[in-house]
């Protein structure tokens, strides 16, 4: 019962799970008996529990997509990593100096990637909605607000993080990495950690685990920058 639920469309699936769950509620509500009342937190915590249990198969399946992928491009992947809303990626080979960065539309296509050099990244950021908390460029450690806002939102953006500015709001829904590259036609990608509907506490353990491997992401872009910028100053 609880596979054919997993695997049922999810609209429906919440659908008559929480059609089941208002109709005990009313029925106790009427009747006043306590078996409707039971029967209502029964169909909410299969409800709950079988969206759990879906969006981790679809996690695991969309894993392998990216897997696959890097596969059948023969890229070679010191570490990878698939967007939170599984529409992008990236994957770097240190020993042969390149990153691959991820696109696709929908979860329905294969992810294609494009492949530079490690001299083609010019800047990283963190974003968190629509403000930069952190930014990074080929010619500086911190960069500064002005080439953040221009790449990377316009004007307000806030630049911190690296230059220990602190962000002013308690809750987020969307955590991104950006990445610019020396592409004119792409010059920027975004790799979305957190792409939620409801606001997610920036106390909370799910933010800390998501910006915690972000952050991993970001300085491993950092160091890159930071080799580009030695490697220049050598020539």
């Amino acid at each position: 019962m609880m596979n054919y639920l997993i695997n049922m469309n999810r609209h429906l699936r919440i659908t008559i799970l929480l059609s089941c769950f208002f109709g005990s509620f009313v029925l106790f509500y009427f009747t006043v008996n306590s078996l409707f009342m039971f029967a209502a937190f029964v169909f909410l915590g299969i409800l709950i529990a079988s969206n759990v249990s879906h969006a981790r198969k679809l996690s695991d399946v969309m894993d392998k997509t990216l897997e696959k992928s890097i596969i059948k491009n023969k890229i070679v992947a010191d570490h990878s990593y698939l967007s939170d809303d599984f529409l992008s990626g990236i994957a770097i080979n240190e020993k042969e100096q390149r990153i691959a960065l991820f696109k696709r539309n929908n979860i329905n296509e294969e992810l294609s990637p494009t492949l530079f050099n490690f001299d083609d990244i010019l800047e990283v950021g963190i974003k968190e909605d629509n403000i930069i908390v952190t930014h990074a460029s080929k010619t500086s450690a911190i960069g500064n607000a002005m080439a953040g806002g221009v790449l990377f939102g316009g004007i307000g953006a806030v630049v911190g993080g690296l230059s220990g500015e602190k962000v002013g709001y308690t809750k987020v829904y969307k955590v991104s990495l950006l990445i610019v590259v020396n592409d004119l036609n792409n010059p920027i990608y975004e790799i979305n950690f957190l792409n939620s509907k409801i606001l997610v506490d920036r106390d909370s353990e799910i933010y800390k685990d998501i910006y915690y491997e972000m952050s991993k992401w970001n300085k491993r872009i950092g160091v890159i920058l930071k080799r580009n910028e030695l490697n220049t100053r050598t020539v």
